[in-house]
């Protein structure tokens, strides 16, 4: 998927933010839309889901917001991609985005913890990027400038000390350097197949 521009971006958060405050779960909801029981959301289908959730995007935005979860081109969104747009969270943000409340720290791990599930695939490929002494651990000064990339798609870029205090919510044992490991729990994809059972 290409960069989202902020405007995708910040629509995209604020749909997601309103199917999680919807009763049942994302497949419960996401039959709940498919009017027609054919197992896809159709356009039509996904833009009245949008209207009942209170949403009236431009049709520009719209077709931005259809491209962006439509990840093979089909223009339909199945449940996988309807998963890979908005099942994404961090595990303290659990209790907070059911009460619609959200901290500027968890705003911005659930924006960049989209970006990294939606090229979930690269994520390796973008550890290496962050670790440019190949290392196998981020430094500080590593991950400041890997995390400026980011800057260019969040609606408000990060400040020293907001990158600060994602540094410290990354680096788990406080050593200074965040792993692999570090850099894939802080930005935690919860297991959807535990949320349909």
């Amino acid at each position: 998927m290409e960069n989202l521009d902020p405007e995708t971006m910040r629509a995209l958060l604020q749909i997601g933010k309103a199917f999680f405050q919807l009763d049942g779960s994302l497949l419960d909801n996401f039959h709940r839309f498919d009017t027609n029981r054919d197992g896809v959301l159709q356009t039509d289908e996904f833009y009245s889901a949008l209207r009942q959730l209170g949403f009236d995007f431009s049709d520009a935005l719209l077709a931005k917001i259809m491209a962006a979860i439509d990840l093979d081109g089909g223009n339909t969104i199945d449940y996988k991609e309807f998963l890979a747009a908005f099942s994404v969270k961090d595990n303290s943000e659990l209790d907070v985005l059911a009460k619609g409340e959200l901290t500027w720290q968890q705003t911005i791990l659930q924006q960049v913890s989209n970006v990294f599930y939606q090229h979930r695939i690269h994520i390796r490929a973008a550890f290496r990027l962050f670790d440019q002494d190949n290392s196998g651990a981020i430094s500080r000064d590593e991950f400041r400038a890997g995390i400026s990339t980011f800057n260019a798609i969040l609606e408000m870029p990060l400040s020293e000390d907001q990158i600060e205090a994602l540094l410290v919510h990354l680096d788990t044992n406080s050593d200074g350097n965040i792993s692999y490991k570090e850099f894939l729990e802080g930005f935690q994809v919860v297991d959807v197949r535990l949320q349909e059972e």
